[in-house]
Parts: C-alpha cells; sequence; structure tokens
C-alpha cells in the first residue's frame, strides 16, 4: 500500500512540475507581434493624459520608425495576459505602426507602472520592456 501511494506521489510531482515547466517555457516563447521592419511606413505615437484624451499625435516617417520598432522587438522582456481593449494604467501612449499593405499594422501601448515600464498588445500580450525605451518614445512629445 504505501509503495502504492510513493508512486502515485511521485507522479503527480512529475506532472506537476511538467506542467510548471511547460507553461514557462510557452510564455517565454511569445513575443510582441510586430510586422517587419522593411514594411513599416510609419508610426504614430499619440500621447494620452490622465483622462485618456489624446493630448498630442506625432507622426514619424523617416528612419526614427525603424530604430522604435527594433527597440519595441529587441527590449521586450517577461510576457502576461492582456485582457484590455487599452491599459488601465494612465497617462499612456499609443504606438500605431502602419504598414505598406496596412494588413499588418498594429497598436500597441507604451506605460509605466510603478519602477516598470510595459509594451501591451490589447488581447495579445503584456511585456516589461525598457527604461529607455519609454524615454524615447516620450521625447517625442516634448520635441516632435
Amino acid at each position: 500500500m504505501r509503495m502504492r501511494v510513493a508512486a502515485v506521489a511521485v507522479v503527480v510531482y512529475v506532472a506537476v512540475i511538467a506542467f510548471v515547466l511547460a507553461g514557462c517555457a510557452s510564455t517565454r516563447s511569445k513575443s510582441v507581434d510586430l510586422p517587419e521592419t522593411s514594411s513599416v511606413e510609419s508610426i504614430q505615437l499619440q500621447f494620452c493624459d490622465d483622462s485618456c484624451t489624446v493630448s498630442k499625435a506625432v507622426d514619424i516617417i523617416d528612419d526614427n520608425k525603424n530604430v522604435i520598432s527594433e527597440l519595441i522587438a529587441s527590449s521586450c522582456g517577461k510576457w502576461s495576459d492582456s485582457v484590455n481593449d487599452s491599459p488601465q494604467e494612465v497617462p499612456f501612449v499609443i504606438i500605431n505602426i502602419f504598414t505598406e499593405n496596412h494588413e499588418d499594422d498594429r497598436a500597441l501601448y507604451l506605460y509605466k507602472k510603478g519602477k516598470n515600464f510595459y509594451v501591451e498588445q490589447p488581447y495579445i500580450g503584456r511585456w516589461t520592456t525598457s527604461e529607455d525605451l519609454y524615454d524615447m518614445v516620450c521625447s517625442y512629445a516634448e520635441h516632435g
């Protein structure tokens, strides 16, 4: 009887470990869904204030659009679910990425929560990102 209980305990333990590891592996593989950098025509930044109203919009059509796309792709870290149309944190920046064929257009949100910075794609995911990306995008509100 003890052997049976021990065997069941080992099977349950192994199953739990496998489940946890499978979950961790799948969350690491999720990344921001971005179009190919070469197909990006322009990026529009919409700066939303504490009342979720767009206070300023800046269009980027020069080489900086590629820098922002690459920075988003390379700086996003830990993934978690996104279950909202827009972030619950204010203020935030809407990053609209427009492509040549418009089928690959994307909308992302960039915001700060506490000491952390996030990029969020509604219903796809939320990733931690760098303060460098946040500062670079926010600098367009001042100089754009």
